[in-house]
């Protein structure tokens, strides 16, 4: 199994998460609800294998949703509340001890901005787990996706459109080259107190974004699911 649907507690917009009812249809995605997105799971009519949390920001008891006597096969796991570890980076560590390489992630806003700025930081966590993790937002029928790239490239094809922006995580990132966008760099620097890759856009050509030493993060407009 090497991909992983990972719901958080935060607002999940339940027909983008059904999207992934359709593609799980043969079980090849393992599916965990963090606390309350156990609830936006079951609006979504999605099954977790795995719940996993302190459930401080679920309405009832998770087995309301998914009682043990319908839904034998799901794991259950019951964090403390005090610990280091977010529920979310507790899933994470389970789903890398599990093989699986990709992650994409939903309900990772909440309302509010510290709990955001906790699973931008996440994204780089699974990194050094060796997975890419994928972060999704809706606003207005648009998703936003966020992803990290650490000494490496992403390509994207000429299908691609909107926005695209561009952002250091560390101290600066040395090497980038950007390519096929309208805003192109040819072995930049980019640091992180200066927002000088906000909205790129596609033009309708192959493009690719790469750092030779240090961290990007990149947020997609309108980007599709997987």
């Amino acid at each position: 199994m090497k991909q992983c649907l990972l719901i958080c507690a935060g607002e999940s917009d339940p027909g983008s998460l059904a999207f992934y009812k359709e593609k799980n249809k043969d079980k090849s995605i393992y599916i965990i609800a963090a606390d309350g997105g156990v609830k936006s799971a079951k609006e979504a009519g999605l099954v977790p294998d795995l719940i996993v949390g302190d459930f401080d920001s679920l309405e009832g008891n998770c087995l309301d949703y998914f009682p043990l006597d319908t839904y034998p096969d799901i794991e259950v796991i019951r964090l403390p509340k005090e610990k280091d570890d977010t529920d979310t980076v507790y899933a994470l560590r389970i789903a890398a001890s599990k093989g699986i390489k990709e992650v994409f992630m939903y309900g990772c806003g909440g309302g509010r901005m510290d709990h955001y700025i906790a699973n931008i930081q996440t994204l780089l966590f699974a990194k050094n787990l060796g997975m890419n993790a994928y972060l999704y937002d809706s606003f207005e029928g648009k998703t936003t996706k966020a992803f990290v790239i650490k000494n490496e490239s992403v390509c994207f094809d000429d299908s691609y459109k909107g926005l695209i922006s561009v952002f250091c995580i560390g101290d600066v990132a040395c090497g980038v080259y950007i390519k096929g966008l309208k805003y192109e760099v040819s072995d930049g620097e980019i640091t992180n107190d200066f927002p000088v890759g906000v909205s790129n856009e596609f033009i309708g050509k192959e493009s690719c974004i790469s750092v030779k030493s240090g961290i990007l993060l990149i947020f997609l407009n309108n980007a599709p699911a997987l």
